[in-house]
């Protein structure tokens, strides 16, 4: 939710069908971390849980359409786009950032 208004009042727009994920023995694990609220499924934190945030925000309102590649993504409306990342460890206080 925090993500979403922040764009939003920004003047950006939320990628819908992209957000965080759990990290694991895989690098994309359940749970998924939505960056908006509406819709999104509701988890609980728990110590040791590994975590990615990653904001996809665009100029337009738009999904991520995957490239023949497998890994590229552009955006449907062909609006620029930006994501970003960190990754973090939930601990019994603060969390623990693994990213810088």
């Amino acid at each position: 939710r925090v993500i979403e208004r922040r764009a939003q009042r920004d003047g950006f727009y939320i990628v819908r069908n992209l957000g965080g994920h759990g990290v694991g023995r895989h690098i994309h694990e359940e749970p998924h971390v939505a960056n908006h609220a509406r819709g999104a499924d509701r988890f609980t934190l728990h110590e040791g849980l590994v975590l990615t945030i990653e904001p996809f925000l665009t100029m337009g309102p738009a999904t991520a359409l995957e490239g023949a590649d497998g890994w590229t993504l552009r955006t449907s409306d062909g609006s620029i786009g930006a994501q970003f990342e960190h990754t973090f460890v939930v601990t019994g206080g603060p969390p623990l950032v693994l990213t810088h």
